[in-house]
């Protein structure tokens, strides 16, 4: 009897310390491979890093939320989003000098690529280069330089759900170039060949 209430005091004490922990959400509205490979099976290197900030921590337990770009900047702008963006920019939210919100180092780099089918190539040196081109992009994405063209009528632009679908149109000629970023693109073309 004695070693069942020892037994049964130590899973409640730490049911106790679990329930301590301070719940943390992670948001992120980039939900493309590597970075979200696939959701249901929490799979890629944001959920990589949240178990990794989860096995860190004895005070917070984290949770990764994925969200629209719009939403976030709702959050934003109404002060509801209580949690931490993962994977922008202070470029990207107005903050270049980092004094609007609580910016961390940085933990990742990646970079945007312009990609083109090599039988229509289209050497990109700046935004004017896609003049009379069909442009493919993320909905809600705003490309510096390009979406400025883009609202003048100059490029004619097509969106997407999601980042990964872009390769897809520029194959099937529904675009003539798209912005994919770096890493989704190793992926994609590792993963396929």
């Amino acid at each position: 009897m004695k070693n069942l209430l020892l037994t049964i005091s130590i899973i409640y004490c730490s049911f106790l310390h679990a329930e301590e922990k301070t719940e943390v959400t992670i948001y992120t509205y980039h939900v493309k491979p590597p970075l979200v490979i696939n959701a249901a099976k929490s799979e890629g290197m944001y959920y990589d890093f949240t178990k990794r900030l989860n096995s860190m921590s004895a005070k917070y337990h984290f949770e990764m939320v994925s969200v629209p770009r719009k939403r976030v900047e709702r959050m934003l702008a109404n002060g509801t989003l209580n949690g931490i963006l993962l994977g922008v920019n202070p470029v990207w939210f107005a903050d270049k000098t980092e004094t609007k919100y609580l910016w961390t180092p940085r933990v990742f780099s990646d970079r945007d690529e312009i990609v083109s089918l090599i039988s229509q190539s289209i050497e990109f040196i700046k935004p004017q280069s896609l003049q009379g081109k069909i442009f493919g992009g993320v909905r809600g994405f705003y490309y510096f330089g390009i979406s400025e063209h883009i609202e003048k009528n100059i490029i004619k632009r097509v969106n997407t759900a999601h980042e990964v679908d872009l390769l897809s149109m520029l194959l099937n000629k529904r675009v003539d170039a798209a912005v994919i970023s770096r890493s989704t693109f190793d992926h994609i073309i590792k993963k396929n060949q």
